[in-house]
């Protein structure tokens, strides 16, 4: 993260976990600023705050090119509440007119040519090293597509457009009714059914797609 965060406005020093802490006069966990500076609603700033080159604006004449990610990380204790399949994605991998890259880190090198997949799939995770070379890919795209996670958060971050699939119990930030994002403008939210699970929200988030390659949106 420290590549990524080093050129945040307002970040006069950058001190990586398990290094000696420098000379400070007071700390404060980030998440507690807007109770301490008495912020309201209307006074939070929007993303986008982290910065790369330019994404781009316009797929006229080319695929509309889209970043997917299925999972956060398998570690976590509540992955299984949040992530979806891989084959939830086929859909929107097999639409026309559409490039999709993988955001997916850690996938075995065979994945997508099992899947029939090879040709259809760009995979530069192997590549990536930190969080600012996954920010550069992401600002080559014109959307991603993804569950909760931190591709969600750094895409939104960035300013991208970006479509989240969230679990019918999602985190707290993301609120239980809104398909908008309080804290980030570029991001629509599509929420699974307790009952009938994943299949309408990734029919609402495909309906969508279709309408950005047909100009409508």
């Amino acid at each position: 993260l420290i590549s990524l965060f080093g050129d945040v406005d307002g970040i006069d020093e950058i001190v990586p976990y398990g290094s000696k802490r420098p000379d400070i006069d007071c700390w404060l966990p980030m998440l507690s600023l807007p109770h301490v500076l008495g912020l309201k609603r209307d006074a939070y700033p929007a993303a986008p705050y982290i910065s790369h080159h330019d994404r781009p604006v316009s797929h006229a004449g080319r695929p509309l090119r889209i970043g997917i990610s299925w999972t956060g990380n398998p570690a976590s204790k509540n992955n299984h509440l949040r992530t979806s399949t891989f084959e939830d994605f086929l859909p929107l991998i097999r639409l026309d007119g559409v490039r999709i890259v993988s955001l997916q880190k850690d996938v075995p090198a065979d994945f997508f040519t099992a899947k029939g997949l090879g040709e259809n799939i760009e995979n530069p995770m192997p590549d990536v090293g930190d969080f600012a070379d996954t920010a550069g890919i992401i600002a080559g795209l014109d959307l991603v597509v993804t569950v909760d996670n931190v591709i969600a958060h750094l895409a939104g971050a960035m300013g991208c457009p970006v479509q989240v699939m969230l679990p019918s119990l999602p985190d707290w930030r993301w609120g239980m009714t809104s398909s908008e994002s309080f804290w980030y403008p570029s991001m629509r939210l599509y929420r699974e059914n307790r009952q009938t699970g994943w299949e309408p929200a990734f029919r609402a988030m495909l309906e969508d797609v279709k309408s950005r390659l047909s100009g409508s949106s």
